[in-house]
Parts: structure tokens; sequence; C-alpha cells
């Protein structure tokens, strides 16, 4: 079982009523483009933000799976861009090393949830706790696909 395949798994068990495609395309987006952030935490901020929805728009203009504002990233891009998971995710990442870099006394994720106040401790426990729901899940599925595999054997 791939990361991809762990966080699908979890994605799936904790959005029933999302799109079981979308999930996948976020799933591969998250592993090929996480980067030096947690895969899981940028799951957790799908599931937060969205709740796997490509086509989610926010009350500010944020657009796609992550909720990101196009307008803040260089170069921009537009809510049509956003709705593809890999570009979501490269933008979610860019927006996290943005904060990081700007401000390195805070974790960027705080800064991510909060905009230029980067102080939403609350938003950030949150998403950990989101991120332990569906690292539990995708562990557990994991681990069955190995016992699977032990019980069939070669």
């Amino acid at each position: 079982m791939t990361l991809s395949q762990a966080i699908l798994a979890a994605m799936l068990a904790t959005l029933p009523k999302a799109n079981p495609a979308d999930l996948e395309s976020i799933s591969v987006a998250i592993e090929a483009a996480h980067g030096e952030f947690d895969p899981w935490m940028l799951a957790a901020l799908v599931v937060r933000e969205s709740g796997g929805n490509l086509d989610a728009l926010g009350d500010l203009g944020e657009c796609g799976p992550t909720q990101v504002m196009g307008w803040y990233l260089t170069p921009s891009k537009s809510c049509a861009e956003l709705r593809d998971p890999l570009t979501a995710i490269q933008s979610s990442v860019q927006m996290l090393r943005f904060w990081a870099d700007k401000r390195p006394d805070r974790d960027p994720w705080q800064c991510y949830a909060s905009g230029n106040r980067c102080r939403a401790e609350r938003s950030k426990r949150k998403l950990v706790r989101i991120r332990a729901e569906l690292m539990a899940i995708g562990v557990d599925s994991y681990v069955h696909d190995v016992y699977i595999d032990l019980v069939r054997g070669p």
C-alpha cells in the first residue's frame, strides 16, 4: 500500500459523501507534492477546508480542495486552476513555505489557517485532530493489507 492509497482509504472513510475519484486525485497529488510538509496534515487540510470537494468556493474567494486564495500566489492562480488537485496542493505547499520563511518564529500551519494574523492555534489544533483520525484509519488500512498479504502468502 502506498502513501496515496493509505490517504485515500482514510479520506474515503472520513468523507463518505465525497466523490471517490476526486479523493483519489487529491491523495495522489498529496503524495506527489507534499515536499517537506506532513502529507497527513495536507489531507487534514482538505478534509477541513472543502470536504474533498474540488469545486469548493469560500466566502472570501478561496478556491478548490485546499481553499487557496489564488491572488496571493506568485504567479497568481484562477479558481479554475485551483480546482486541479495537484495545482491546489502545490499552491498550499507554496503558501506554507512562504509562511515558514516570513515567520520562522511561528508554525506555518497556524499562519496558513489565519492569514496575516498568524495566530490560529485553535485552527491548527483542529487540523492536528483531523490528521490523527486520518492517520489512524490509514495505518489501520495499511496493517490490514500487510496482514492479508501474510495470510495469502507468496
